[in-house]
């Protein structure tokens, strides 16, 4: 299998599970302790992955202009956010019964762009790193695929609350992984075009996943207040590194 079909491969697989996450909650509730438990693992691996591996690799292909394309990343993703919670506050405070329906409307409309972001984002990355080496994008693969159920989860659980629809939650859930196949073959277009396309949108994705392990998803494990999942969080990041160490150590990375 080439590189291109293998990452677009990848990223449909990977892009399924946002679907995945998105019926589980369609279909049934899913725990709230599985699936803190599920998050706090990919939440390591996240972040491991974007420390310790996204990170070093935009320094390296951009010494220069690195740091400024994934602080670009970092507050855009950012901004979607504060544009996100503000209609939430709307929500809280709006009395009317017509107002509280459209306001949730909106925000949930907010909340599915800027999960679209991040999706969009994961596709890149796993093409993008798959083209750079096939082990390392390998690895993403595993960290983005760690959190796309509880992803899909969420964006559908948002749906249902602003509209009791079924059918329309399990569609949102679908927009993501359709976001993230269509960041996979931007990705894969851009590579054909020319590499410093591909750098530029790789650290606008590790600014927006640095956000996302850092401001998203280790908050919500600590919220939690509980040792096991600060655990789980900490063996992600463990098994991220000793995986990234065995390939390296064996040359594949």
């Amino acid at each position: 299998m080439t590189s291109v079909w293998l990452a677009l491969f990848l990223s449909a697989l990977a892009a399924m599970a946002d679907t995945v996450g998105g019926a589980l909650t369609v279909v049934r509730q899913f725990e709230g302790r599985t699936l803190a438990s599920f998050t706090s693992i990919g939440a390591g691996f996240l972040l491991g992955a974007t420390l310790l591996d996204r990170l070093p690799d935009t320094l390296h292909t951009m010494p220069k202009l690195g740091v400024t394309y994934m602080l670009i990343g970092y507050l855009l993703v950012l901004t979607l956010e504060i544009i996100r919670h503000s209609r939430n506050h709307e929500n809280t405070h709006s009395h009317a019964t017509g107002h509280v329906h459209t306001a949730a409307m909106q925000g949930g409309t907010i909340a599915l762009v800027s999960m679209m972001v991040h999706t969009f984002m994961d596709g890149v990355v796993i093409a993008g790193a798959l083209a750079a080496n096939r082990a390392e994008g390998i690895l993403m693969f595993v960290a983005i695929t760690l959190h796309k159920v509880p992803e899909g989860l969420t964006i559908s659980a948002i749906s249902l609350n602003s509209s009791n629809s079924r059918r329309r939650a399990f569609l949102w859930a679908f927009l993501l992984t359709c976001s993230t196949i269509v960041g996979a073959i931007t990705a894969v277009v851009l590579g054909s075009v020319g590499g410093p396309s591909v750098n530029i949108i790789m650290a606008l994705a590790t600014g927006t996943f640095l956000f996302i392990s850092t401001s998203d998803l280790v908050p919500f494990v600590r919220a939690q207040e509980q040792p096991r999942n600060m655990l789980l969080l900490l063996c992600g990041c463990g098994v991220f590194y000793l995986s990234l160490t065995l390939l390296q150590s064996i040359g594949l990375s």
